[in-house]
């Protein structure tokens, strides 16, 4: 199940108590984020240095006590790299990392497009400077691109 959270001026206005999220509320957070991790709202993310194949990405923010992120705001398309969107366990339907649904789509004109035929199952955010809201393209899982991890900021 997905958390939401909202914080004002670094200040958490409400909580919930489900996996991965903050008990409590009210308190201030001065450096929430592991080093190598910029916070933004909630949540900590953190970009990989070098690129890597879609499962390796995944592993990779893993290890780091993170998932490759699900887009849930605008603010979060700011970053290059693989996000936690598949269709690889039903051709067609796109299903986030956390297996919740896709409900808000950032598909660059014309994708998602499994292009010429290959099986191009997991995406891929590329910032695009006429258009950042339309910026996610479908890839082979086995194309190499950054990671871009995200996990809730500690207290």
């Amino acid at each position: 199940m997905r958390c939401s959270l909202t914080c004002v001026n670094d200040v958490k206005v409400f909580s919930i108590n489900l996996q991965g999220c903050w008990k409590g509320g009210g308190e201030k957070t001065r450096n929430p984020c592991s080093p190598g991790w910029h916070k933004m709202n909630c949540k900590c993310y953190l970009n990989s240095t070098a690129p890597m194949a879609w499962a390796e990405a995944r592993r990779y923010c893993r290890e780091r006590a993170g998932e490759l992120v699900v887009i849930g705001s605008r603010e979060e398309q700011k970053m290059n790299g693989w996000i936690g969107l598949t269709d690889s366990k039903n051709e067609g339907t796109w299903t986030w990392v956390d297996s919740s649904p896709l409900t808000q789509e950032f598909w660059a004109k014309g994708q998602p497009d499994s292009r010429g035929g290959l099986d191009e199952d997991c995406a891929v955010f590329q910032s695009d400077a006429q258009s950042a809201m339309s910026s996610w393209h479908d890839y082979e899982c086995s194309s190499r691109h950054a990671a871009i991890c995200e996990k809730f900021a500690s207290r």
